[in-house]
């Protein structure tokens, strides 16, 4: 066992980049409770450490394996090697837009139209009860506003109701 393969354990287990100092501390933590499992590595320095991470870095790279060492502002992060990017992406596919529905493309409509618009005028136009609707089409407020839909109601003073909706972009 070697501390090059230790630090790789632990940047691979690791959910985010691993600074030096991290990395030092968790190695010399380990065994710490169990004493029938010495820790060879219980009084490793962090220039020992860096000096491993850099070992391997290189050695990674030597052996043009499919992931590498790479060394960011939070710490040291094993990550796949960009020529693969193609077959890793897969594994993440990118969501699909939500769709709207017929009555909510209505109602995004005339409030595009007609903005700033209320609850009650909106009710007007389309002719029917709208109270489903302003929840579909407010679920995730940056896609909307990056969408140009519906921003949140707002008091409508002038009209004397109790909200008015409008676009975004209502400029």
């Amino acid at each position: 066992m070697t501390l090059s393969r230790v630090i790789e354990a632990l940047l691979f287990s690791a959910q985010k980049p691993l600074s030096v100092r991290e990395l030092t501390e968790t190695i010399r933590g380990a065994g710490a409770e169990d004493e029938f499992s010495p820790n060879e590595f219980a009084r490793v320095r962090e220039a020992e450490v860096a000096a491993a991470l850099e070992q391997l870095k290189i050695e990674n790279i030597e052996q043009q394996r499919a992931f590498q060492l790479n060394e960011r502002a939070e710490g040291w992060q094993l990550a796949s090697d960009p020529k693969y990017a193609q077959w890793v992406r897969q594994l993440f596919p990118t969501p699909k837009p939500a769709r709207l529905s017929a009555p909510a493309l209505e109602t995004l409509a005339i409030i595009a139209y007609r903005q700033p618009i209320t609850r009650a005028d909106v009710e007007a136009v389309r002719g029917v009860n709208i109270d489903g609707v302003p929840q579909t089409l407010m679920p995730n407020v940056e896609e909307l506003r990056t969408r140009h839909l519906p921003k949140a109601p707002r008091p409508a003073a002038e009209t004397g109701a109790s909200t008015s909706a409008g676009t975004t972009d209502s400029g």
